[in-house]
């Protein structure tokens, strides 16, 4: 993923996609545990997945694992059981994540013990959405380019990734970024691949990640650009303790809404 950086009076953030499947062949002696898990102050989101697969990049062919144990805790003591709810699908019971707060995730599955910690950072929030019209050109068909208005905490670093949605539909596209060229300044994220038409609705959630989360999805982007071709593929950096792959991620999130008029 190319990220190009315009700096203006503010700083101005373009992403690019990441759209291709890649498939890195396992044998059977090395299929893992696959876990993706997040805390979240979203309360409909917050879940651990558990699979089982010989090709890591390939979710919806996964092997869901059932029965496991699944147990996440708060760094102040508190402890939540889950309630497997659909097969590998394990929810988190009366829980929703605070700010500034870490969480470790404990998990038996096939035999095998698996822990993991995150943390949630504090949430910046989008000050506000805007489109604007761009005509054709070689890449990209005319429409609306939306973008997300926001200001940086600069006391801390931060990292945040981008979720876009015409109307419902999710946009299978990997936009992050950290805040290395605009720390306790406003910016702009302009998701300028993605073209809208009059009358559309487009959702932004953008959340607030740790390091971790970052990491991964920075190590996820260089297997996607390098198209799974190289002599020793290997998976995006984790923080999974124990025989599986995958990540325990924390996301607080800000939603908002607008319609290309």
């Amino acid at each position: 993923m190319t990220r190009s950086i315009l700096l203006t009076a503010f700083a101005i953030v373009i992403f690019t996609s990441c759209e291709k499947v890649i498939e890195i062949d396992l044998n059977e002696a090395d299929r893992k545990l696959v876990v993706e898990a997040f805390v979240s102050n979203d309360s409909t989101f917050n879940y651990t997945k558990i699979t089982k697969t010989g090709s890591f990049y390939q979710t919806d062919a996964f092997e869901t694992v059932k029965g496991a144990k699944v147990t996440l805790s708060d760094e102040f003591g508190n402890s939540y059981s889950t309630t497997e709810k659909e097969s590998g699908y394990y929810y988190y019971n009366n829980f929703t994540a605070n700010s500034n707060t870490k969480y470790t995730l404990f998990i038996e599955a096939e035999n095998e013990k698996i822990s993991a910690e995150t943390y949630l950072p504090e949430l910046t929030k989008i000050d506000s959405l805007g489109f604007e019209f761009r005509e054709a050109t070689g890449f990209y068909e005319a429409g609306y380019s939306v973008s997300a208005y926001f200001t940086d905490n600069g006391n801390v670093k931060n990292y945040y990734r981008f979720k876009v949605y015409k109307s419902d539909s999710l946009f299978d596209n990997l936009f992050y970024l950290d805040d290395q060229f605009y720390n306790g300044i406003s910016g702009r994220a302009n998701v300028w691949q993605l073209s809208f038409q009059k009358n559309d609705t487009v959702n932004i959630d953008m959340i607030s990640i740790d390091q971790y989360t970052y990491n991964y999805l920075a190590g996820l982007e260089q297997i996607i650009d390098g198209g799974g071709q190289s002599a020793a593929p290997g998976n995006p950096q984790s923080n999974i303790k124990g025989n599986a792959i995958g990540i325990f991620s924390g996301y607080n999130l800000d939603k908002q809404t607008i319609i290309i008029k």
